[in-house]
């Protein structure tokens, strides 16, 4: 008898450690994943670019805010500030999980971008990605992959267009992220923050 009771209370501790473990498994990562359909159908039919990362967020006890956005900048200075902007909320509790990523596209009239996630796709936006004159050019994963925090912007992606070498910067130092601003000809960075808010 006392050992059937013992093996019950066993079983049932297991469960609700596995249940705690499940939830506070539940936090906000990111993942890089250049090996997605969307980045493999783009790649297949030479149509352009994507950055893709698996996205996972979770809101706790306060809303939580998250904006994607691009700036560009030419010989070391921004154009404008952002030129493309993605933005939504999650409340309390709620969680997400899916796509999120940077498409680019080159037509005879000029280069293109958008920005998406699991259900919101932006509509492309005309930028000024120079189409040829540049020796060097190409777009780059800043992150790989992250736990990422509340109130804090992390360098998503970089386009790069340059006269000269290729140089290695460190993506996740600012002070090599604006060293690079300044040392190419032309730079388009994809950013995000995610903010906590009041409820």
């Amino acid at each position: 008898m006392k050992l059937r009771l013992f093996c019950g209370l066993f079983a049932f501790s297991f469960l609700v450690l596995a249940a705690c473990s499940d939830n506070t498994d539940v936090s906000t990562k990111i993942k890089a994943n250049p090996e997605s359909e969307y980045s493999t159908t783009f790649e297949k039919l030479k149509i352009g670019k994507i950055i893709d990362y698996d996205f996972q967020i979770a809101a706790e006890d306060h809303p939580v805010w998250v904006t994607v956005w691009a700036e560009e900048y030419q010989n070391g200075k921004p154009l404008s500030e952002p030129v493309m902007l993605i933005s939504y909320g999650l409340e309390p509790d709620e969680t997400s999980q899916g796509p999120l990523g940077i498409g680019a596209f080159e037509t005879e009239d000029g280069a293109y971008l958008f920005l998406y996630n699991e259900s919101i796709t932006m509509k492309p936006r005309k930028i000024g990605i120079p189409q040829t004159g540049y020796s060097v050019s190409g777009w780059q994963y800043a992150l790989e992959e992250e736990s990422l925090e509340n109130n804090q912007s992390y360098l998503l992606a970089v386009y790069r267009a340059t006269d000269g070498e290729m140089a290695t910067y460190n993506f996740q130092d600012e002070k090599d992220v604006q060293q690079m601003i300044q040392d190419t000809n032309y730079a388009l960075l994809i950013k995000m923050k995610l903010e906590e808010r009041e409820s």
